[in-house]
């Protein structure tokens, strides 16, 4: 485990997370730095706290929305799917019926 403080806005925050995860924490805490100060560039809004709440949503709705690379994922998983049953059908037959 690996402890450390990162830092966003003037707050500072204690972590504990596994040693290769530190990075990944890092590369968080900057994200949301730089949406914060995306917001306040776009907007009208001064509140830091308002400001980081946007930023939380605004992470928050990206990380639902499906990517391209799920897509890809998706669409290689069922390439790679259909190979192995079609290599499976030659070498066994079919394994529709059997049991297994």
């Amino acid at each position: 485990m690996s402890k450390f403080t990162i830092r966003v806005r003037r707050h500072e925050f204690n972590i504990t997370c596994d040693k290769e995860e530190e990075d990944i924490m890092h590369a968080a805490a900057q994200l949301v730095e730089d949406k914060i100060d995306n917001i306040r560039a776009k907007s009208r809004v001064s509140d830091g706290e308002r400001a980081a709440v946007m930023a939380a949503l605004l992470i928050a709705f990206e990380a639902q929305k499906p990517s391209a690379n799920s897509y890809n994922d998706s669409k290689l998983i069922g390439e790679m799917t259909q190979r192995i049953e079609d290599a499976l059908n030659r070498t066994n037959g079919p394994l529709q019926g059997r049991a297994i």
